[in-house]
Protein backbone atom coordinates (compact mmCIF):
# COMPACT_ATOMS: atom_id res chain seq x y z
CA UNK A 1 0.00 0.00 0.00
CA UNK A 2 1.23 3.32 -0.88
CA UNK A 3 0.83 7.62 -1.59
CA UNK A 4 2.23 9.82 -3.30
CA UNK A 5 3.07 12.64 -1.37
CA UNK A 6 5.08 15.77 -1.10
CA UNK A 7 8.85 15.34 0.70
CA UNK A 8 11.80 17.19 1.71
CA UNK A 9 14.25 17.75 -1.28
CA UNK A 10 17.43 15.74 1.22
CA UNK A 11 15.81 12.41 1.28
CA UNK A 12 17.53 9.14 0.22
CA UNK A 13 15.13 6.26 -1.39
CA UNK A 14 14.99 3.59 1.11
CA UNK A 15 14.77 6.04 3.95
CA UNK A 16 12.03 6.04 6.77
CA UNK A 17 9.79 8.79 6.98
CA UNK A 18 7.21 10.69 9.10
CA UNK A 19 5.69 13.79 8.58
CA UNK A 20 6.06 17.12 9.69
CA UNK A 21 3.12 20.00 10.94
CA UNK A 22 2.93 20.89 7.69
CA UNK A 23 2.24 17.33 5.97
CA UNK A 24 5.71 17.77 4.17
CA UNK A 25 7.28 14.14 4.80
CA UNK A 26 10.87 13.99 6.07
CA UNK A 27 13.24 11.60 7.00
CA UNK A 28 12.21 9.85 10.38
CA UNK A 29 14.01 9.81 13.67
CA UNK A 30 14.73 7.38 16.52
CA UNK A 31 11.89 9.84 18.79
CA UNK A 32 9.14 10.25 15.94
CA UNK A 33 6.25 9.00 16.95
CA UNK A 34 4.27 10.26 13.88
CA UNK A 35 2.90 7.56 11.05
CA UNK A 36 5.81 6.50 9.47
CA UNK A 37 6.35 4.90 6.07
CA UNK A 38 9.34 4.41 3.85
CA UNK A 39 10.17 6.63 0.57
CA UNK A 40 10.45 3.75 -2.58
CA UNK A 41 11.13 6.48 -5.32
CA UNK A 42 10.50 10.19 -5.90
CA UNK A 43 10.31 12.71 -8.74
CA UNK A 44 10.22 16.27 -9.15
CA UNK A 45 6.89 18.10 -10.63
CA UNK A 46 7.06 21.22 -13.21
CA UNK A 47 6.98 23.53 -9.96
CA UNK A 48 10.30 21.85 -8.78
CA UNK A 49 8.51 20.06 -6.29
CA UNK A 50 9.16 16.85 -5.04
CA UNK A 51 6.83 14.02 -4.91
CA UNK A 52 7.46 10.73 -3.28
CA UNK A 53 6.20 6.84 -3.29
CA UNK A 54 5.33 6.37 0.37
CA UNK A 55 4.90 2.90 1.03
CA UNK A 56 2.62 2.81 4.61
CA UNK A 57 2.59 -0.79 5.49
CA UNK A 58 3.38 -4.47 4.11
CA UNK A 59 6.50 -5.48 3.28
CA UNK A 60 9.36 -3.20 1.74
CA UNK A 61 13.12 -2.74 1.40
CA UNK A 62 14.83 -0.31 4.07
CA UNK A 63 18.13 0.82 4.02
CA UNK A 64 19.48 -0.73 7.30
CA UNK A 65 20.92 1.34 10.19
CA UNK A 66 23.49 -0.95 12.88
CA UNK A 67 24.13 -4.41 12.85
CA UNK A 68 20.90 -6.17 12.04
CA UNK A 69 20.75 -9.88 13.72
CA UNK A 70 20.33 -12.75 10.87
CA UNK A 71 17.66 -12.85 12.98
CA UNK A 72 15.78 -9.83 12.36
CA UNK A 73 13.49 -8.43 15.02
CA UNK A 74 11.46 -5.17 15.50
CA UNK A 75 12.00 -2.52 13.02
CA UNK A 76 12.54 1.35 14.88
CA UNK A 77 14.53 3.93 13.41
CA UNK A 78 18.12 5.76 13.71
CA UNK A 79 18.54 9.39 13.28
CA UNK A 80 19.08 9.04 9.42
CA UNK A 81 15.95 7.05 8.79
CA UNK A 82 17.79 3.89 8.65
CA UNK A 83 15.91 0.64 10.01
CA UNK A 84 17.46 -0.71 13.12
CA UNK A 85 16.35 -3.16 16.13
CA UNK A 86 13.94 -1.91 18.70
CA UNK A 87 14.06 -3.55 22.21
CA UNK A 88 10.59 -3.47 22.45
CA UNK A 89 7.67 -3.92 19.53
CA UNK A 90 7.53 -0.57 17.69
CA UNK A 91 6.24 -0.17 13.63
CA UNK A 92 6.77 -3.39 12.09
CA UNK A 93 9.29 -6.31 12.12
CA UNK A 94 12.94 -6.60 10.32
CA UNK A 95 12.85 -9.74 8.04
CA UNK A 96 15.24 -12.63 8.79
CA UNK A 97 17.90 -13.50 6.95
CA UNK A 98 17.46 -15.88 4.01
CA UNK A 99 19.50 -18.71 3.55
CA UNK A 100 22.77 -18.08 2.06
CA UNK A 101 22.68 -14.26 2.50
CA UNK A 102 24.98 -12.22 4.27
CA UNK A 103 24.89 -10.04 7.30
CA UNK A 104 23.58 -6.06 5.77
CA UNK A 105 26.05 -3.70 5.60
CA UNK A 106 24.75 0.04 6.96
CA UNK A 107 22.47 1.45 3.78
CA UNK A 108 22.36 -1.77 2.20
CA UNK A 109 18.59 -2.17 1.35
CA UNK A 110 16.71 -5.19 4.05
CA UNK A 111 13.48 -6.31 3.92
CA UNK A 112 10.99 -5.12 6.49
CA UNK A 113 7.14 -5.23 6.88
CA UNK A 114 5.59 -2.00 8.49
CA UNK A 115 2.68 -1.62 10.11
Amino acid sequence: MFVTLQINAEITDGSLVCHDSNNVWRVATSSDVAPLGVLTSSDLDENGVRWGRITLGGATWVRAGASIPSHGGWLACDDSGRAIVSPSEDCGLIAPLSRGAVAPNVDDLILVYLR
